[in-house]
């Protein structure tokens, strides 16, 4: 009887007491868009026009999310013709090391990625015009529910007066 009393505590910390109650997925809602500094949504900016990158996940469910990651658990990136330009982590460097924290119900994890004003030092001050998209990877695994990755945003940069 010990036995089976230490199993079922020892489970029930191992999966977080999860006994499988219904978990509303659409109260947790992603918001992945581009800004220009004065916060509108755009997909057309001149150069050297500041990009903000958003990414947010809200968690509106009632119930704490626990998640786990190592690195950072949200990255941005911008590519070009399919290639990468940008990442929100270049030049940084992570421990390997898996991170827990717990997302209360009514708050964000997210970030909001200021091109060119994050991009590492050596590359180039802005996006030079083109085409381009923006993409953005969530690292973090939730406990209760897998994250589905928005599709990519296309936008351009346009020439600009100097």
């Amino acid at each position: 009887m010990k036995t089976i009393i230490v199993a079922a505590t020892l489970s029930c910390l191992l999966i977080g007491c999860d006994l499988g109650e219904s978990f509303d997925r659409q109260a947790v809602t992603i918001e992945f868009a581009l800004l220009s500094t004065s916060g509108m949504k755009r997909t057309a900016f001149t150069v050297p026009d500041t990009i903000i990158v958003r990414f947010r996940i809200t968690n509106n469910s009632g119930k704490p999310l626990s998640y786990h990651y190592t690195g950072t658990p949200i990255i941005l990136k911008i590519l070009k013709a399919g290639s990468v330009v940008a990442s929100s982590v270049d030049g940084m460097e992570f421990a390997q090391v898996i991170r827990g924290n717990v997302l209360q119900s009514g708050q964000s994890l997210g970030v909001d990625w200021r091109i060119p004003g994050m991009l590492p030092s050596g590359a180039t001050d802005a996006l030079q015009a083109g085409s381009y998209e923006a993409i953005a990877l969530a690292g973090g695994v939730f406990d209760s529910f897998q994250v589905s990755h928005p599709g990519p945003i296309p936008f351009t940069m346009y020439p600009g007066g100097v």
